[in-house]
């Protein structure tokens, strides 16, 4: 158990400081995540028409309409719009937040660990780790592809991601599983005989 709490940590805290590198000095994301053009007539907008924190989508199922596959006046509407576009979602927060608030990282970090922990239980519990060094380090890197595989292609496919921002968003996952993986491995192995 020491060992998971000691590879946890290191996992952590490599994730936590690859993903500041990634966000505030790559510029893969600051090409990817673009400044909201007209902001201040767009932000007007929605403070009118939105009051309450939440995730929006547009266009929106009418009222009436349970699901999709009602074959209904009100859905051939909705179809239409969504073959019209624009299609988008929306992260609203109406009362703002401090973009550096020192929980936020707190938490960050936390979610981080608890994440290399789950990456050291998974390796210590597979047959990587009885294998060499690089062995173990590619089990976690692969951890990144299965991450990057089961959420980033799946809201592209399902969410209409721009493929520009899920290349960054994979990259960001494997890369940050590799490097983790170099330091959960280092501790993280089979013991001696």
């Amino acid at each position: 158990m020491k060992r998971l709490i000691l590879a946890s940590l290191a996992g952590g805290i490599v994730l936590f400081v690859w993903g500041m590198l990634a966000w505030t000095v790559l510029p893969h994301h600051t090409m990817t995540m673009r400044p909201l053009p007209k902001e201040d007539s767009v932000v007007a907008t929605l403070q009118r028409c939105i009051t309450t924190e939440g995730m929006y989508y547009f266009p929106g199922m009418m009222e009436g309409m349970d699901a999709p596959s009602q074959g209904t006046t009100t859905e051939e509407a909705w179809r239409k719009r969504h073959m019209r576009g624009p299609i988008g979602m929306i992260l609203y927060i109406p009362t703002g937040r401090d973009p550096m608030m020192v929980g936020q990282f707190v938490w960050g970090f936390v979610i981080f660990v608890l994440a290399a922990f789950i990456a050291s239980w998974l390796l210590s519990r597979s047959t990587a780790v009885a294998g060499s060094y690089w062995q173990r380090v590619s089990f976690c890197g692969i951890l990144g592809i299965f991450l990057a595989v089961a959420d980033h292609l799946v809201a592209m496919n399902w969410l209409y991601f721009p493929a520009d921002y899920t290349a960054a968003m994979i990259v960001d996952a494997v890369v940050g599983w590799s490097l983790a993986g170099m330091a959960i491995a280092a501790i993280v192995k089979a013991p001696s005989r």
